[in-house]
């Protein structure tokens, strides 16, 4: 029987973790077709109903510098891992969530290279988005679709989809980050991402890429906008609809 989020508080669970476990149930439940009731607003739902604080993680250097980067496709590369190269990659290249990316499939990225917009539904919160694509992100979507057959998953390899696994390569990159990262990162990160202050560094995460995407992007953005817009540009292509959202990823000097 799953525990209720009441029950999971009682039990020292974390409400970031909390809201993470209710959004794969919204996931799941988005997916259904003929549901017999609509869920109350996520966003509503966690703070009244619930009252789950904010999961906001102020200013943690999550990010990846470009050195750090550079080292895990070199590793990847040295232990013939081209399928963890191309996704980290293309985390870094799209701001796409790890989950997102390995259910990318060839005819989004198709469709993406023709409209400059990679459109993306299987999403956290089930709330659909589009990636506008820099000429980083277009490169990358081209060499990676080079070997995809028609109708398949551009990141994932196909024993993972044919053993309806998908999850497991989710995991497996995860794995491969943690494992490869005491190696590769810069030497004041923290040795784990959970946990850790205002002003300290995590250690390297697939997330982490994420936060390296936002970074880059809301530069470039910059230079064509006033912040305020760049920020609120940002969070869409991240899939939150806030502006204040982007702190998270980019703290405000």
């Amino acid at each position: 029987m799953l525990a209720t989020p009441q029950e999971l508080k009682f039990k020292g669970c974390s409400d970031k973790y909390i809201k993470n476990e209710l959004s794969g149930i919204r996931y799941i439940h988005n997916q259904t077709s003929d549901t017999k009731y609509t869920l109350t607003d996520p966003k509503v739902f966690n703070e009244k109903v619930l009252e789950l604080g904010s999961t906001k993680d102020g200013r943690v250097d999550r990010s990846w510098t470009d050195r750090e980067f550079k080292e895990m496709i070199k590793k990847c590369q040295e232990l013939g891992r081209a399928d963890m190269e191309k996704t980290i990659v293309c985390i870094r290249d799209t701001g796409m969530r790890l989950d997102e990316g390995c259910t990318l499939k060839r005819n989004q990225v198709e469709e993406a290279l023709k409209t400059g917009k990679l459109h993306l539904e299987n999403t956290k919160g089930g709330r659909p988005r589009d990636i506008n694509l820099t000429e980083n992100a277009r490169e990358t979507l081209e060499r990676v679709i080079v070997d995809v057959p028609r109708g398949g998953y551009v990141l994932t390899p196909q024993q993972y989809v044919d053993n309806h696994k998908i999850q497991n390569f989710e995991k497996a990159v995860e794995d491969f980050v943690r494992y490869h990262r005491s190696k590769i990162q810069d030497s004041d990160r923290k040795g784990n991402a959970h946990n850790v202050l205002n002003h300290e560094r995590a250690a390297l995460t697939p997330h982490g890429l994420r936060h390296t995407y936002a970074r880059d992007e809301l530069y470039r953005l910059k230079e064509r906008m006033p912040e305020r817009e760049a920020r609120q540009l940002l969070a869409e292509e991240l899939g939150h609809g806030r502006e204040s959202v982007t702190g998270i990823y980019v703290p405000k000097d």
